[in-house]
């Protein structure tokens, strides 16, 4: 089984805040008071280069963590890089989620996330993230790029023709994944949540890749990825590899068309999601013949999906074939193009990322895009 990734510790460290700064809300450390006192709106907190004014907490339902809109201020240093930052950091409610900070700053500290633009950028850190007296108690707050929403935010329907945002999209997760076979590391939460965005209305929107607290070494076997982006090898028990993110984007991308082809939706049967969601897989590949699985736990999954197969009910009877799916969907020839050419059940016939970005099915959707802009569409 191959080990999940042992990150390098991080190498950033806490500064007091300048005596030269003169605010007339108090500036606090993370030291210098409770959370619930630190995590108030207006209050200025204090980071290693720059202060932030807490705004207001969002509260998305896909929010495990605690986060924040803040103001960016001048400290350390004056030049501020935006006008706006997300703080993120531990929910005091869930001390499950007390490794995450750490976990997302050490992938942070990658040589292949800090070289990549494609993923959002961390500003800053507040508290420091050398102090492990506490642990997990005391984890930093990570001071990240502002960016408008997320993709799940965006109605499908209004951008089913937006082809600079589809390109904007499939290009950040492409070029990410890229960056990440450097060193043989894999996104293993590629999903709408996780793929933020700007400026969707004009002909240059932004995407970027977020929630990097779940890179894995390249093959873990584990059950890794949400079931709607769940490739077919992972269910397999074979192992999360390169070309389960092209699998991933693709499946992210049709559940935000059309939720529910993919994954758990519509199951009507507790506790056999996995099962649920191979048998949409083979209906929607009705010829993929898997090979034999020896993972006792995952073949009985198969075996599950099997039986839905041949005895549907009603909610799995809705599930059509991959084309069938793609000519209901009302979205360009040219998406479902893209969309056949990713979608290979195989991983070996599937195409990896730097192939998918010199492949005609991108380039055509790259001339749909420049094309688009041209006539202000």
């Amino acid at each position: 089984m191959a080990r999940e990734v042992a990150f390098p510790p991080a190498n950033v460290h806490h500064h007091s805040p300048p005596r030269s700064l003169n605010y007339s809300t108090t500036v606090l450390s993370t030291s210098a008071a409770s959370d619930s006192q630190v995590m108030e709106v207006g209050r200025i907190l204090q980071g290693a280069k720059w202060q932030y004014r807490l705004v207001n907490p969002l509260t998305h339902g896909v929010h495990i963590s605690r986060v924040f809109k803040a103001e960016m201020l001048p400290g350390r240093e004056r030049r501020i890089p935006a006008k706006w930052a997300l703080i993120k950091t531990a929910s005091p409610d869930n001390t499950d989620t007390m490794k995450f900070p750490r976990e997302e700053l050490n992938a942070y500290n990658l040589s292949s996330v800090k070289s990549c633009t494609s993923f959002r950028a961390l500003h800053d850190i507040i508290g420091d993230p050398e102090d492990r007296g506490e642990h997990a108690q005391e984890p930093p707050m990570l001071v990240l790029e502002w960016l408008d929403c997320t993709l799940s935010d965006v109605p499908s329907k209004h951008h089913l023709q937006n082809y600079p945002l589809f390109k904007a999209v499939i290009d950040a997760v492409l070029r990410s994944s890229v960056s990440l076979g450097k060193e043989s590391l894999v996104n293993t939460d590629i999903k709408a949540d996780n793929i933020l965005l700007s400026a969707i209305d004009t002909d240059r929107p932004l995407a970027k890749v977020g929630d990097l607290g779940v890179l894995r070494q390249e093959g873990i076997t584990y059950p890794v990825q949400p079931y709607a982006m769940r490739a077919p090898e992972v269910y397999q028990g074979v192992g999360c590899v390169q070309k389960s993110q092209i699998w991933a984007l693709a499946a992210t991308l049709i559940c935000w068309i059309k939720p529910g082809v993919f994954g758990t939706a519509g199951n009507t049967i507790p506790l056999f999601h996995e099962g649920w969601s191979v048998s949409k897989l083979l209906r929607l590949f009705p010829d993929w013949d898997p090979p034999p699985i020896a993972h006792a736990v995952r073949r009985t999954q198969f075996a599950f999906g099997n039986h839905l197969v041949e005895h549907p009910v009603p909610e799995m009877s809705k599930i059509l074939s991959l084309e069938e799916e793609l000519q209901g969907m009302g979205i360009p020839a040219v998406l479902r193009d893209l969309f056949r050419y990713l979608l290979v059940v195989d991983p070996a016939r599937r195409p990896s990322a730097a192939e998918v970005l010199a492949s005609p099915e991108y380039q055509a959707l790259q001339q749909a895009a420049l094309a688009s802009t041209s006539r202000g569409n």
